[in-house]
């Protein structure tokens, strides 16, 4: 088990450290662990200057409420900072697992704050200063990481911490340091200070293998995941908040003009633009690769003032993929926003068929369908058929849409 401190995942939850662990998981080496109270102090660094920006906002805006000569609205619209939490603390849930610190452990903190136990300390004592006790945070981090090693006999925990001016870089440690980790056996607790250790232990650089690369965002499984990922992304919903809004910008393929649509209706269908930087580790037997690839997406979309339809966007992501692990599937590490697809992009992607019919739906009412059909190979030389109905805008409810493959 690789267990954190908080200043490993200071700078976010999406960045090159997080693809490493993300890789060393995925290759199924080690697991990866984040201590309740770090994990608390990653979303209190979200949350406090959010909230701070938003009192500074509202401040200002009640001011030039009073300046202003006519009526403007008193308040700013009130944000959720318990939502807002609740988004980086699932954020950072998805860089490793969360270990709970129990009443115990967070009562053993205390207790070492109080009496300056380390890692605990005095700090700004100056002259009549007696200055003030802090740490249990820094305990209950360590006491979560010595008590798992503890209770797990049969794993190693890799405790990575950039923070030696308090948890030291490894034995000896001070007392009651060393006292908790009397009952793990010698090499059974390993302690790093950077991740460039953690690399040199699990991963070794390797040279991409292009060809393979390719092979693999080509494939169907690949694209299934960049659909999905795009819809739960992106998906549409009247009820959605402005934290988890699906809205993008686009091309409506009718007209080929720009569009400022409400999410996905549905998943859409993925073509492979481009590929861009690849970087490649062999850990243990395999290959892993972290990638940027650029995609077209084209698919049904939701409009404000207008009934639906087919869109195109383009949309970067970094992907991690195994090109000698054919069993692995490929994760999405993170993306960028959708883009509106340009010309080339779309003369690029499967041609699309209009069609347009009037149906008469169970009430006796006429509408017009509009069909939309592109045609696909697949790797057995079979055509696979994908089908879109949107109805007109006075029928919004009848929105239907069909697959055939």
């Amino acid at each position: 088990m690789i267990i954190l401190d908080t200043n490993i995942l200071h700078k976010g939850p999406d960045t090159v450290t997080t693809d490493l662990l993300k890789t060393i998981q995925a290759a199924g080496v080690e697991r990866v662990g984040i201590p309740s109270i770090a994990l608390e102090e990653l979303v209190a660094q979200r949350v406090n200057p959010y909230r701070a920006r938003y009192e500074g906002a509202v401040e200002a805006w009640a001011k030039i409420a009073v300046d202003t000569p006519w009526n403007l609205p008193q308040t700013l619209p009130k944000v959720d900072v318990r939502r807002y939490a609740h988004h980086w603390r699932r954020r950072y849930e998805q860089v490793g697992e969360t270990l709970l610190a129990d009443e115990s452990i967070l009562h053993e903190a205390m207790v070492r704050e109080m009496n300056l136990l380390p890692p605990c300390k005095l700090v700004a004592a100056d002259g009549d200063n007696k200055g003030h006790k802090i740490g249990a945070r820094d305990a209950a981090i360590w006491l979560t990481a010595t008590r798992y090693a503890e209770e797990h006999p049969d794993e190693t925990v890799y405790f990575v911490s950039a923070n030696t001016r308090d948890f030291g870089s490894g034995a000896p440690y001070p007392h009651p340091m060393r006292i908790d980790l009397g009952g793990v056996d010698e090499g059974r607790f390993v302690h790093l200070t950077n991740v460039n250790e953690l690399v040199e232990l699990f991963a070794k650089k390797a040279t991409p293998d292009d060809d393979a690369v390719r092979a693999v965002l080509e494939s169907p499984s690949t694209a299934r995941l960049i659909g999905h990922e795009a819809f739960r992304y992106w998906k549409s919903s009247r009820f959605r908040q402005p934290l988890t809004s699906g809205r993008f910008e686009a091309t409506a393929l009718r007209n080929h003009e720009p569009a400022a649509v409400r999410g996905w209706s549905r998943r859409p269908r993925t073509t492979l633009n481009s590929i861009g930087d690849v970087k490649a580790h062999s850990i243990g037997p395999h290959v892993w690769c972290s990638v940027v690839a650029d995609w077209t997406l084209i698919g049904p979309a939701d409009f404000r003032a207008s009934t639906p339809q087919l869109v195109s966007c383009n949309w970067e992501t970094r992907i991690l993929i195994s090109t000698t692990q054919g069993d692995s599937e490929p994760s999405l590490l993170r993306s960028a926003p959708p883009q509106p697809a340009t010309a080339e992009q779309l003369q690029a992607a499967p041609p699309w068929d209009l069609e347009m019919s009037p149906h008469t739906n169970d009430l006796g009412e006429r509408y017009t369908r509009t069909t939309y059909r592109t045609y696909e190979e697949n790797g057995d030389g079979e055509r696979i058929t994908y089908i879109v109905n949107v109805p007109d805008e006075d029928n919004r409810r009848y929105y239907s849409l069909e697959e055939e493959e």
